[in-house]
This record gives C-alpha cells, structure tokens and sequence, in this order.
C-alpha cells in the first residue's frame, strides 16, 4: 500500500503549499502572457532550460529580446508595473521535436517568499511529433513579493498509444 501511494501522484498543479508554521499558503493570482494554457512561445531563443524571476524593467527587456530573437519583427514588449508585478520565466531548453510544453501553472505565498509551480509535458510513446527543434518558454505575471522564489515542477508524460 505504501509503494502504490509513492508511486501516485495528484496531477494537481495547485497542490496545498505548507509554510513552515503549517500554515496555509497564500494563492497568487498567475496571468500568463501566452494564451490557453499554452506556452508563450513553442520556439523561443532560450536553447538552456532556466527559471527566472523578473523584478525590473531593464531585465525584462533583454529577455524579451531573447525570447523573440529569432522572429523578426519581434512582438512589441508588453509593460509590466514592477512597483506591483513581477514575471516569471519557464524555459524548457531546446528539445529535438515537438510535443514538448511548460506553462507556470501556480504561485502560492510562503512565509519565505513564493513558490511558483511549473508544468512540464513531454510527448510519450505512439505521439506523432513534428521533427523541428523547439524551445517552449512561458512568462506569466504574478503580484510582486520581495522574498526568495522556489520552482516546483510537475511533469506529465502525454500517452498517444
């Protein structure tokens, strides 16, 4: 029984959060730029896999930069009010097909700061896939806390048997 229970899990990107007291932690309202519980972008010039936070606005323009440099014209930069927002980032890192997904799914404040979940969804066996190198990446906005940000991931693997 114990082994089925480890093996288990809740799929649930807005699983309970605890802080250290035990406490419930605070939902954060996530507005993603990207539209439909998609990506940003499937293609994006981030080739390494990272979490950001964003707190300023010279920041987020060289990453928009980045994001967008291999489209021309670039989209234009959408304004962020640091003095209340900050973004977080989630790229994936080049992956050698399609199938392949993140989306910042949840914030929850903690005693500590915040903690972001981040979805991951990978393509499974029997998945027809486009061949074309991809990069998914998503930024999402969250209500600005100064305070450390932990990335959690969850990871979903899409069955196409």
């Amino acid at each position: 029984m114990v082994a089925l229970a480890a093996c288990s899990s809740t799929g649930n990107g807005n699983a309970d959060v605890q802080t250290p007291d035990n406490q419930q932690a605070q939902v954060l309202a996530v507005t993603p730029l990207g539209s439909g519980g998609q990506p940003l972008t499937g293609s994006s010039g981030l080739t390494a896999a990272q979490r950001t936070v964003i707190r300023d606005a010279a920041t987020w323009a060289s990453t928009w930069t980045a994001i967008w440099q291999n489209v021309s014209p670039q989209p234009e930069l959408p304004a962020v009010d640091f003095t209340r927002e900050m973004l977080v980032v989630a790229a994936l890192g080049e992956r050698g097909s399609g199938g392949f997904s993140i989306v910042v799914d949840s914030a929850r404040k903690t005693a500590g700061g915040v903690v972001v979940v981040v979805h991951v969804t990978s393509p499974g066996a029997g998945c027809m896939n486009t061949m074309a190198i991809t990069s998914p990446v998503d930024v999402a906005r969250v209500p600005r806390v100064d305070g450390t940000v932990e990335f959690r991931e969850r990871a979903t693997v899409n069955d196409c048997r």
